[in-house]
């Protein structure tokens, strides 16, 4: 329930059973302010304290929260050379960083502490043009979307379109709301694409999916993982075993998983790998006994056409087999730079190829670049 005090707070009460049964209201009071500066330069309206947003620089860029949490090695990087600038950062981004991802909330934070980038906080959330309530049966995360077209709503208005403020967003969704409310918004590709396509290639774009879902057939289609908490329930009872996964760097379809106790499970396979790479902290479970292979067991390539009868051959007599098992869950990944060469295919859509690393542990990686005649004979 919410109580406004005007022009001065919002107070939120609500009630909780505490453990011996008894209900507890608690009342929380959120202030809201009526004299938040917008971070404009040149604007005569509000305080200049630690202003970072100029005209002279053209449109004024909002980011919701996903453009933060995906594009946060484009946003560094862009940012620190000069090319990025002019970009406001909702409150209400920065709090849903801070509970999705505390690694970018960590690093969107040491970027936000210079004051040298053009990069500007807007407290949304304590202003009272822009504060905006959760509505009944509305999710948080629509709530949220809401409140960061609010602030581009607001600015635009603030500002009387002068200069212009464009919401960046990948939600189709989102763009299509913005649309409606008269908002300018754009996708992060096509901006980067129009005002800086040299630096095309340190987005992390969606478009490589999209196509391989649209004309690309591939090749493995792999179990889903199962939930966080069906795995621990399962590690604690015994039925699954955690451990990191270490990948033999002669056939990386090869590898072994150790639990606390010394107990080794190998799982044979992309299929058993299940997406993990080596080092992931993974849950394995162990497969039937009737399906373990020796430890020496040579895995084919899954591509080949001799899978299907190997995968299905007995292991022969007199031969002692191994505890085997795959992956059903990924707990952390243990990702870090990779040394790779480019490797075309044509089964991947035009822009797109293959990093294949050095360390052959590693399975091949699908990335985009312009830049592919250049690197094409080198180690990148």
């Amino acid at each position: 329930r919410y109580l406004r005090i005007p022009n001065m707070s919002l107070i939120k009460t609500y009630t909780r059973q505490t453990r011996s049964g008894k209900l507890l209201k608690i009342a929380r009071e959120h202030y809201l302010r009526h004299d938040v500066p917008c971070g404009l330069q040149t604007c005569s309206a509000c305080d200049q304290v630690d202003a970072r947003l100029s005209v002279s620089k053209g449109a004024i860029l909002v980011f919701d929260t996903n453009i933060v949490l995906h594009q946060i090695d484009f946003i560094e990087h862009a940012a620190a050379s000069g090319a990025l600038s002019n970009v406001v950062i909702p409150q209400t981004v920065v709090e849903e960083c801070r509970h999705r991802s505390v690694t970018v909330f960590n690093r969107l934070k040491d970027l936000l502490q210079d004051a040298g980038v053009g990069l500007y906080v807007f407290p949304n959330e304590h202003f009272r043009e822009t504060y905006v309530e959760r509505t009944k049966g509305e999710s948080d995360n629509d709530r949220n979307d809401r409140a960061i077209r609010a602030v581009a709503a607001f600015l635009s208005q603030h500002w009387q379109s002068h200069p212009s403020v464009i919401l960046v967003s990948n939600d189709a969704d989102c763009r299509r709301k913005a649309a409606d409310e008269g908002i300018s918004s754009i996708r992060i590709q096509d901006h980067v694409r129009s005002t800086m396509p040299q630096l095309t290639d340190l987005l992390a774009s969606d478009d490589v999916a999209n196509a391989l879902s649209q004309g690309v057939t591939m090749t493995h289609k792999y179990r889903e993982h199962m939930s966080i908490d069906v795995l621990e329930v399962g590690v604690a009872r015994g039925r699954f075993v955690q451990g990191r996964l270490r990948v033999d760097s002669l056939n990386n379809k090869e590898a072994t998983v150790a639990d606390r106790n010394g107990r080794v499970v190998y799982v044979q396979g992309k299929q058993a790998m299940n997406r993990a790479t080596e080092g992931d902290l993974v849950i394995v479970e162990i497969a039937d006994e009737k399906n373990w292979k020796p430890a020496g067991w040579t895995v084919v390539d899954e591509d080949d056409s001799d899978y299907e009868s190997n995968k299905t051959a007995t292991v022969p007599s007199g031969i002692e087999s191994a505890v085997c098992g795959s992956v059903v869950g990924i707990k952390s990944r243990d990702w870090r730079p990779y040394a790779a060469v480019l490797e075309e295919s044509v089964l991947l859509p035009a822009g797109s190829v293959f990093a294949v690393p050095m360390d052959t542990r590693m399975p091949r990686i699908i990335i985009q670049t312009q830049q592919l005649e250049e690197l094409r004979s080198k180690r990148i």
